[in-house]
Parts: structure tokens; C-alpha cells; sequence
């Protein structure tokens, strides 16, 4: 289903999903649509039941659905009466069965809908995040999950209970009196139409305010994320600016939706009261013609009202179908989002012997910008390569793709002579560790973010590659040491220990190629120097390949220096040799040597 699709109805695909997804909680599904039954039909039996009291009353005989026929007016009083109470009874237990176990099927619905997000997001390519932004991709995995409990608990059974609402009705009308049921129903077949007319425009409505919705949460989130640098440049007004078009925009996309559910609501009440009047004037008629009972006009009426209630309530049920639909569509854009990263079990592992990298006529772009063609490096095993280049020019990229966050468009990229393609990610993704530009530091301990890639690295483990990276130091200082809050709302960490702990989350897998990708350029001259230093202790260890605008204190430790400019490679010079103390060689797990 495109996304501007004007059909009020899910694609047969869109249809399988959501049926597939209910069938996998069948049992809380079973008991849900069971109970929502009970709940409707329980209720239904108060028409007859007080026509039968009526007539009773007035002294005229009854019967309850022409099977049990009384004439006794204390026998009907006393027969309606207990039937009331026990209506009333079994309609509250019913109320609270059928409310319960929707709302945990919802719960549940929901819940699955955001993990499988959750999963295929951290899967996904980066070409995604980048596309979607992760304002947007929020409100998918938050709001469009949330929908989709309300499309079942609102309009999956509230959907079969108006079916049962229509249907009994106009089974006891055509029972009690055909004519009247005729008038009844007369009028729904234009009601539907019109229904159907503006759902159609509700759709659209609908769709482009949800994503107006989005695009407001990125911009907010840009911006307090930004907060800095909107402040240090002036740019609150500019900042508030931006946001408030965004809201403005919001607001009137959900003006319009108002706007359509109002019309609906407005045609279904008008064309429903016509055909609650139309039937008490024929019903009224009757009685007057000593045709029929006062107590069966009383019964007729209220079958009427309950046959057209179902329409009037069909406005709350079609704004949530709608926006139920929308959301659906948005979760199995990103479920479904073609990518050419994914692993194949079918293939062998990565196994890195000695860490030897080659790039052979590599190419690649983002979209229509190419950002560098046909590169050949070598990356010597147990060296630290430094490349330097202006913005730009492909460094980073270039990092990413060692890595295996994207593919080259042409050429390949090889490690000890395997191509990255044919091996298995996660092997590839196991055995190289990256650390980012900005150095993020996850809500939770100080342990908690080293073993981060590791869940069950032991606490030995974790101290030794938090001294390994330079970070033991200043973790010891801290008055609860490695149980320190950090991250948001907690103990926030300067430019160069957040740096150094995300060195220790990476050293803690144990990999044989290590990537850094600026990791001096929030750095001060001391913390420059500690960095140097950690990366003399992992020389000769593993691969280290690290990228920079300026080497600064990090030229002293570097083997090899490749310049990039413009997506080709412009220079290499070898630093002169300096003398080093050996170090012990890092253990590598069965794990990072790639044995699976």
C-alpha cells in the first residue's frame, strides 16, 4: 500500500501481517473476542424483557422470543423483574471480562510491535537512520506502537461487537415487525456510503498528520540535543521559530482530521435519528390500529435505538481505524526496509589471523554524492595507521566501511585476504571494534557502559580494560567507582573520560582491529597525552586504524600517515621508527579469533 493511498481498506499484505501478529497470542485473542460477544448480546435482552413488563402491566399477555408465552400479569412482573437483575448482573461481570482481556491483548499487541522495531532498528543500516532521523524513527517506535493497541481493543472487537449490534437488532425486528424493521434499515445504505466517502479523505488526513507529528518530535529533538549551540550562536528565536512552524503545521493537519470526523459524526447522527423517527411513526401507527401491543412498540423502539447506536459510535471506530491503518503502514515501512547487510548463516565466518586490511578500487557515495572513487590501502597488521584529511574527504566513511556499517559500491574490502562480503556480519562485527567521534555514554553505571558490547563480561574484565584504556585513574577517584550513575540525569563525564571509556567498552570485546574515528578532537593537551599513551600500550597488539583532522601528539605513536583529499589518497609518509617497550600481548576469546 503506498503511503498516499486514498483506499480505506489494508492491503492484502498489511491484512496478513496484523492477522499473523493476532494469531501469535491466539489464547488471549479466543478469550477477548468471547467475552466482547457476551458483552453484547447480555444487554440485547432488556428490550424484550421491559415490553414484557409492559404488557404485563397493562394487562395484556407477553412472551419472551415466542417461546415462553405467559399471561398472568404477576407472573410476567416477577418473570421480567429477575430477568432484569440477572441482566444486570451477568452484564457487569462481562463488562470487566471482556475489558480486561482486550486491553491485555492490546498491551501485549503493542508491546511485540515495539521490540520488533527496537530489533530491526538496531539492525537497520545507517542509510535508514540517516534517511529517517531519529526524531522521526521515535515516534514510530513510541506512537505508531501505541496506536496499534488502540486499532485492537477499539477497532478489531469493537468492530465484531457492532456487527452484533446491527445483526441482533434486526433479527428481533424482523421477529417482532417486518415492516418496521424495513424502515429501520432503509436508510443505512446511504449512511455507509457517505461514511465510506469521507473515510477515504480521513486516510490521507490522517497519515499526513502523523507525520507532521514526527517531523515536530525530530526538530525538538534536534534542538535539545543542540542546545548549546543554539545558545552560544543566538539562535534561540531562530530555534523557536523552526519549532513553532512545525507545531503550527501539526495543529492544522489535525484540524483537518477533526474537521472529517466531525462530518462523519454529524451525517451518522442525522441519518440515524431520521430512521429512529421513520420507525416510531410506523410503530406508533400500528398501535393506533390496535395492531399492535404497547409493550412490543415499546420493545421495537428500543431495538431501533439499539440498531442505531452501533452508527453512531462507527465515528470513534473509524478515526482509530484509520489512524490504526497509518501506523501499521509506518511500522512495516521500517520492518520491511530493504537492506543489503543482511546476515547470511549460510556463510563462514571472519577469521582474523593476523588483521591485515586491504582496500581494493573501493567506491562510494551517499546518495547521488560520490564521495570517493576507486581507493587502494594497506593496512598493515599491528600497526597504527593514522589518516588525515579535510572535511569531507572520506575519512570517517572510510572507517565505516572497514567496519561493515555499509558496503562499497565498487571494489572490496578484504581482511587477511577474505572479502567482508562473503563472511558472516556478525562474525566481521564481533572481532572490530569502533569508537565514534562523540563518545556516547549510555544511561546507567560506569560498568554498565563498559561491558556494554559484552553483557557478560566478568567484573575482572571489565577493570582490565578499564586499565587498558586509560580509565581506571579517574574511575577510582569517583566516590562509588565503577557503580557510578552516568549518563542523563546522573553524572555527566568530561570530553576525554567519556572518550576513554568508550575505548575500554571496545578493548572489552577483545578485538583485533581497533577504529577510532577523531578521537582527539574534543580533547585538551592532558588528555590528548593519556590517549597517546593508551594507544602506545595497544601498538603491536592489534590493528589500529584512527582518523583525524590533526595529529598533534597522536603523530608520535602513528606508523604510518595517509593523507585523503577529495575521496583519493594524497600522501603516506612513515614516521621514523622509535624505540617502544614491549608489552604483553592482548588475549584474544575464541569469540573475537572468530571461531563459531
Amino acid at each position: 500500500m503506498s503511503a498516499g493511498s486514498n483506499d480505506p481498506t489494508p492491503s492484502p499484505r498489511l491484512a496478513g501481517y496484523i492477522f499473523r501478529e493476532l494469531a501469535r497470542f491466539r489464547g488471549v485473542f479466543a478469550q477477548a473476542m468471547l467475552w466482547s460477544i457476551v458483552f453484547v448480546v447480555i444487554p440485547m435482552q432488556v428490550p424484550m424483557l421491559v415490553g414484557m413488563l409492559v404488557n404485563g402491566l397493562v394487562g395484556q399477555p407477553a412472551s419472551f422470543y415466542g417461546v415462553l408465552t405467559f399471561q398472568g400479569a404477576t407472573t410476567i412482573f416477577w418473570f421480567a423483574i429477575v430477568g432484569l437483575v440477572l441482566v444486570a448482573v451477568g452484564y457487569g461481570a462481562s463488562a470487566y471480562l471482556q475489558a480486561a482481556s482486550s486491553q491485555e491483548l492490546g498491551r501485549i499487541f503493542a508491546r511485540e510491535q515495539r521490540k520488533q522495531l527496537a530489533h530491526a532498528l538496531n539492525h537497520s543500516p545507517l542509510e535508514l537512520h540517516h534517511r529517517h532521523g531519529s526524531g522521526e524513527l521515535l515516534s514510530r517506535v513510541i506512537t505508531d506502537a501505541d496506536s496499534t493497541r488502540t486499532f485492537v481493543t477499539q477497532v478489531f472487537f469493537s468492530t465484531v461487537q457492532n456487527v452484533l449490534k446491527v445483526a441482533y437488532p434486526v433479527v428481533l425486528l424482523v421477529f417482532l415487525d417486518p415492516w418496521v424493521a424495513l424502515s429501520a434499515v432503509a436508510l443505512l445504505p446511504i449512511q455507509w456510503e457517505v461514511s465510506r466517502r469521507l473515510q477515504q479523505k480521513l486516510r490521507v488526513a490522517s497519515r499526513t498528520a502523523r507525520s507532521s507529528k514526527g517531523l515536530l518530535t525530530q526538530v525538538v529533538k534536534e534542538h535539545l540535543d543542540g542546545i548549546e549551540t543554539i545558545q552560544s550562536s543566538h539562535a534561540e528565536e531562530t530555534a523557536f521559530g523552526i519549532v513553532a512552524r512545525r507545531a503550527d503545521q501539526l495543529a492544522a493537519d489535525q484540524i483537518k482530521v477533526r474537521r472529517y470526523t466531525g462530518l462523519i459524526n454529524g451525517a451518522t447522527w442525522t441519518l440515524t435519528s431520521l430512521g429512529v423517527a421513520l420507525a416510531w411513526a410506523i410503530g406508533g401507527v400500528q398501535v393506533l390500529n390496535g395492531t399492535l401491543t404497547i409493550g412490543a412498540l415499546v420493545a421495537i423502539t428500543a431495538y431501533v435505538v439499539l440498531l442505531d447506536r452501533p452508527m453512531q459510535q462507527f465515528t470513534t471506530v473509524v478515526t482509530a481505524y484509520q489512524q490504526g491503518l497509518v501506523a501499521f503502514e509506518r511500522i512495516r515501512e521500517i520492518l520491511d526496509a530493504p537492506t543489503d547487510l543482511r546476515d547470511d548463516p549460510r556463510l563462514p565466518p571472519l577469521r582474523i589471523t593476523a588483521g591485515h586490511v586491504e582496500v581494493r578500487g573501493v567506491g562510494f557515495g551517499y546518495d547521488s554524492r560520490r564521495l570517493f572513487s576507486h581507493v587502494d590501502l594497506d593496512l598493515l597488521p599491528g600497526r597504527l595507521t593514522a589518516i588525515v584529511g579535510g572535511n569531507g574527504s572520506g575519512k570517517s566513511t572510510l572507517l565505516k566501511l572497514i567496519a561493515r556499517l555499509y558496503d562499497p559500491a565498487e571494489g572490496r574490502i578484504l581482511i587477511d585476504g577474505q572479502e567482508l562480503r562473503q563472511v558472516r556480519l556478525l562474525s566481521v562485527r564481533d572481532q572490530i571494534a569502533t569508537v565514534p567521534q562523540n563518545a556516547v555514554v549510555f544511561t546507567g553505571t560506569i560498568a554498565d557502559n563498559i561491558r556494554f558490547g559484552r553483557a557478560g563480561a566478568s567484573d575482572a574484565d571489565v577493570e582490565r580494560a578499564a586499565r587498558e584504556s586509560g580509565s581506571l585513574e579517574f574511575i577510582r577517584k569517583l566516590p562509588l567507582g565503577f557503580s557510578t550513575p552516568v549518563g542523563s540525569g546522573a553524572r555527566q563525564l568530561s570530553g576525554g573520560e567519556a572518550q576513554r571509556l568508550a575505548i575500554a567498552r571496545a578493548l572489552l570485546r577483545q578485538p583485533r582491529i581497533l577504529l577510532l574515528d577523531e578521537p582527539n578532537s574534543a580533547l585538551d593537551d592532558e588528555s590528548e597525552a593519556r590517549l597517546v599513551h593508551v594507544l602506545a600500550g595497544l601498538k603491536g597488539r592489534m590493528t589500529i586504524v584512527l582518523v583525524a583532522h590533526h595529529l598533534d601528539q597522536l603523530l608520535t605513536v602513528a606508523d604510518e600517515v595517509i593523507s585523503l583529499d577529495h575521496g583519493a589518497v594524497s600522501d603516506r609518509t612513515r614516521p621514523a621508527p622509535r624505540t617502544e617497550t614491549p608489552v604483553r600481548p592482548l588475549a584474544i576469546s575464541p569469540l573475537a579469533a572468530g571461531v563459531s
